[in-house]
């Protein structure tokens, strides 16, 4: 479900997102530290989506993607690679 801020990701590398139940929206994350890098992982193949929103402003740690845009993964399975700054999260990708 969602959109949901503040999921936290203390002592964790990846986040496996099962989306079989319906579409999920991550805003956010709250326990990440300075140099932690995160996996967030869609682990399904259905037609619903896993999205992250940037620069959501919920309060929590913002996640910042390329391109200054929401990133959806539709139907494949699919992810990206995060690191955290201690107060934010950035995208590893391209």
């Amino acid at each position: 479900a969602g959109p949901t801020d503040n999921v936290d990701v203390s002592d964790t590398t990846v986040l496996e997102v099962d989306t079989s139940g319906g579409s999920v929206t991550i805003g956010g994350f709250t326990g990440g530290v300075q140099g932690q890098i995160l996996y967030v992982v869609k682990t399904t193949s259905d037609a619903y989506t896993l999205k992250l929103e940037n620069n959501e402003g919920g309060g929590s740690q913002d996640i910042y993607l390329s391109g200054n845009a929401d990133l959806s993964i539709v139907r494949n399975r699919g992810g990206i690679t995060l690191y955290c700054t201690g107060s934010i999260w950035i995208a590893l990708d391209k």
